[in-house]
């Protein structure tokens, strides 16, 4: 149901942020479809894990992941790996 809804929310072309609180348990790799996407919050959520298609995000701008289940070498990966995001 989720990577549906990721599908279809790619199709929306002006789609700049999405705030994702409590609930989430995880991010199906069509986050890497969102390629307008310039602002995701994903706070106190339970990911645990991360798939590599959100590193291709290249208009990110901010990522929050306060408060959520991805461990800190996680957090630190992602942040190397998009240079150009607030992590």
């Amino acid at each position: 149901l989720l990577s549906k809804l990721f599908s279809y929310l790619s199709n929306i072309k002006t789609l700049r942020k999405i705030n994702a609180h409590q609930g989430l348990n995880y991010l199906p790799p069509e986050i890497g479809l969102l390629t307008s996407l310039e602002e995701l919050q994903l706070t106190t959520t339970n990911i645990k894990s991360y798939p590599k298609e959100l590193l291709g995000l290249t208009q990110l701008k901010k990522l929050d992941l306060r408060g959520c289940g991805l461990s800190s070498a996680d957090k630190q990966f992602i942040k190397k790996s998009l240079k150009e995001t607030d992590v």
